[in-house]
């Protein structure tokens, strides 16, 4: 399968077109449709790209710019002690990463934001949150700021 295709199906399964918050010169953020934790997004490269040893300098500069700035939204925004961040691409062969928040309590009173602590999360296909939630949506944006 050609990389431009995997790249195609992926933006489809994922949503991207209605769930990105963020696009920077190489990389996007997205909502994660499946929710195991509170504020699950996807970081996605913005050309079709399969492997990391097709990363440019720049590429890689701003990948690590994308990470720092979830971990840092994670933790000041929502309150997350730590973040998980998973690159698999076993069945979606386009080059991205799972980010993950991950809570050791509820947080400002909401119920268990993450059934899974403090082990590592077991099924990426579980969704505890709808991606299309309102407040979701809010909280996610602030990886803008």
């Amino acid at each position: 399968m050609s990389e431009e295709k995997n790249y195609k199906d992926f933006k489809l399964k994922f949503k991207t077109k209605s769930l990105i918050i963020k696009k920077m010169r190489y990389w996007s953020f997205s909502i994660r449709p499946a929710q195991p934790t509170f504020g699950s997004l996807i970081l996605f490269s913005n050309t079709p790209k399969s492997s990391l040893s097709q990363l440019s300098q720049e590429e890689y500069t701003e990948l690590g710019e994308s990470l720092n700035i979830f971990s840092n939204h994670s933790e000041k925004n929502l309150n997350a002690v730590k973040t998980n961040i998973y690159m698999l691409m076993l069945v979606d062969k386009h080059l991205h990463f799972h980010l993950f928040p991950r809570y050791d309590k509820p947080i400002n009173g909401m119920f268990n934001l993450d059934i899974f602590w403090p082990s590592p999360i077991s099924d990426l296909s579980k969704s505890f949150f709808d991606p299309n939630d309102a407040e979701l949506i809010k909280k996610s944006k602030l990886i803008n700021g």
